[in-house]
């Protein structure tokens, strides 16, 4: 292609192995979003006067790992979702940039978690809704906000979005969705209907509370509140943990979604955050965080949320991390990370 390249490798704890790549082929998606048809959707982009291939990137934001060691990317700025098979090979690829009247188009993938029997959900961001595909990448059904897009005045009603950018499955198929705009967490039942929400409780006036809830409602920095969460994830017993970007720190509740503890504050030393945008657990029900915005580092807590290490540039020597957006565990306990900075998965 005519412009720079970004590729794929995988890295281990403390020892990584990369391959390096620089510059942005500038690109949104031209083809390729996922129809209700049951080939494989067609991987095609280009932006301008530029191709993005296979395993190139524009803004990757986040990653994920599914069955068999299968990993996806989500790219935000390619409007695009890539899959890769367990060496880090280009699989297939989905998506197209389009509004919220084209199911598989996307504005804005923040977010990707694989399911049950590899379906993936998708947190199309700026279309303020949740899109889950087949494990073929074939669009299977969608939900969310319908109406126009707005800041911060509308869509707070249960399973309506304002700015989705985190999605994970948990425990039977159930979803949790980081609702960034509104301030909260909404979880789902396997087919897409609300259960509950953590961190809003607006009332409307009836005395209904649309629902089980958590937390005194609207933006706040107490247990079980939220300033612009960005990522949620299940760990081991169907346990949740939140990133909580704006409060930098991370919080974790139980399994029916009741505050359990939180960890981290501002700053830039070890257990310290600035507006952490992921978290990640893995073996053993170890954490890692996306410290990514001005930090630049991923960091790694004991189950209990007490620090045990960071990655940074300088152990990811001559692979260094830009700017870590997302970080997911793979088989073996490698780490995955997403460098929207430097356009590629380290």
């Amino acid at each position: 292609m005519a412009g720079r390249t970004a590729t794929v490798a995988v890295l281990a704890a403390v020892a990584a192995v990369a391959v390096a790549a620089s510059g942005p082929p500038t690109a949104a998606a031209q083809d390729g979003g996922g129809g209700a048809g049951s080939e494989r959707p067609v991987f095609a982009f280009e932006f301008e006067s530029y191709e993005l291939a296979p395993a190139e990137f524009v803004t990757p934001f986040r990653v994920a790992f599914g069955p068999g060691g299968i990993m996806a990317v989500a790219d935000y700025g390619a409007d695009a979702i890539q899959v890769f098979d367990a060496n880090g090979t280009f699989d297939y690829g989905f998506g197209s940039p389009g509004g919220r009247d084209r199911p598989g188009a996307f504005n804005a993938p923040y977010d990707i978690a694989f399911g049950p029997n590899g379906t993936m959900a998708v947190a199309d961001a700026f279309n303020d809704r949740i899109q889950v595909f087949h494990a073929d990448g074939t669009f299977a059904y969608h939900f969310g906000a319908v109406e126009s897009h707005c800041h911060v005045s509308c869509k707070t009603d249960p399973g309506e979005f304002n700015w989705p950018s985190g999605v994970d499955f948990g425990p039977g198929g159930i979803m949790a969705v980081a609702d960034t705009r509104n301030h909260r967490i909404q979880v789902f039942h396997a087919n897409g209907t609300f259960d509950y929400q953590i961190g809003y409780d607006e009332d409307d006036g009836d005395g209904d509370h649309h629902g089980h809830s958590h937390g005194s409602g609207g933006e706040g920095d107490g247990p079980g509140e939220f300033s612009y969460p960005r990522g949620v994830e299940f760990g081991p017993g169907g346990i949740m943990a939140v990133a909580d970007h704006s409060n930098h720190r991370i919080q974790v509740f139980h399994a029916n979604g009741t505050f359990d503890y939180q960890f981290g504050s501002r700053g830039d030393g070890p257990g310290e955050f600035e507006f952490p945008t992921g978290v990640e657990f893995g073996p053993g029900g170890i954490m890692a965080v996306a410290d990514g915005w001005i930090n630049k580092r991923i960091q790694v807590f004991h189950a209990n949320g007490t620090f045990d290490y960071e990655l940074r540039s300088s152990w990811l020597a001559p692979s260094k991390i830009g700017t870590p957006a997302g970080v997911a565990f793979g088989p073996g306990g490698i780490i995955a990370v997403a460098d929207e900075q430097h356009y590629r998965v380290n």
